[in-house]
């Protein structure tokens, strides 16, 4: 079925007072930019949408604006749940350290297991990560302010193990971002950096008979894209939205060695300047070891791969 291709500002209009709504991206990939910024005009202009629950995998912003620093407004959010909260400081210096919405921190790996309960019709989601810290309801339960007070974490007794047990919500609502929409809205991320939780967080939505809004930079026709490149089948997607100068992140425009379609050469990446944060990665990378499989974080840890690039020891671990 042919899918309705709206504007950002009808997409806006479609969140309504009251509404849970996911959010996809992480930092500046994957973020429907062009709608979260229509979402803050309709608000200023008509105070409408408010009282919105929001839940995001990780930070969306670019520090000091962009991303949900938009909705730092009072009266628009309620509530937000989020893995990561570092990127969006407006956003956390007026709602959250100001007690004027309720917030909770959850691992980011719960943030993505949780939709896909959602997506699943679960209660909620029971995981072993957070026990014996902030996340642990016998400490705060994940509470970011004194105005969150309901308890969206359980201690359980599973198989003689204690676990967590997160608390699903349900959300009427999603905005996520693609590359390209065929015309039944199957969506392909060729020129996306990262697939992230697009997939999963269309599910939840889907299945909970919400609303699911994709933007994207452009539309072909029916049958036009390789079956192979479609992330999110279009049987998920509710409406679209194009802006057709999506970029692929907050800082770059279009860069092909991002998303896979060209190799950037090792010895082309410039030396990090010799300060503090790269004498703390130099020291990271000396526990490196052939064979090792490494979880890099961002901040100072996204620091290693350039010190392992410029000491040529790529490709001995993963």
């Amino acid at each position: 079925m042919e899918k309705e291709i709206i504007s950002a500002a009808q997409a806006a209009r479609l969140i309504r007072q009251g509404d849970t709504l996911i959010i996809g991206g992480s930092g500046g990939i994957g973020v429907a930019e062009k709608v979260l910024e229509a979402l803050e005009s309709r608000f200023l202009s008509d105070r409408e949408p408010g009282n919105l629950t929001i839940l995001h995998t990780t930070g969306i912003g670019a520090v000091t604006k962009y991303g949900l620093n938009r909705l730092a407004h009072v009266g628009l959010i309620k509530r937000v749940i989020g893995g990561n909260f570092g990127l969006q400081l407006p956003f956390m210096k007026e709602l959250i350290v100001s007690n004027r919405i309720e917030a909770y921190n959850f691992p980011q790996g719960v943030m993505c297991q949780l939709y896909r309960a959602m997506a699943g019709k679960q209660p909620g989601l029971i995981s072993h990560v957070g026990l014996g810290t902030y996340i642990d309801p016998r400490i705060d339960g994940g509470k970011m302010n004194d105005a969150t007070t309901e308890n969206l974490v359980e201690v359980l007794e599973v198989g003689g193990r204690e676990m967590l047990f997160f608390h699903a919500p349900v959300a009427n609502m999603a905005l996520i971002r693609g590359t390209t929409a065929d015309d039944n809205g199957n969506i392909s991320l060729e020129h996306e950096p990262a697939t992230l939780e697009g997939l999963s967080i269309a599910q939840a939505v889907h299945n909970a008979g919400g609303t699911v809004i994709c933007q994207v930079k452009r539309i072909t026709g029916r049958g036009k894209l390789n079956p192979h490149m479609v992330r999110i089948p279009g049987f998920l997607i509710d409406k679209l939205v194009i802006d057709e100068n999506q970029p692929q992140n907050y800082a770059v425009n279009f860069d092909p060695s991002l998303c896979g379609e060209s190799r950037r050469p090792i010895e082309s990446i410039e030396p990090d300047p010799l300060n503090e944060r790269r004498i703390i990665a130099r020291r990271a990378a000396l526990e490196l070891y052939p064979g090792a499989v490494v979880n890099m974080g961002v901040g100072v840890s996204a620091g290693i791969p350039n010190v392992t690039a410029e000491e040529k020891l790529d490709g001995i671990f993963s």
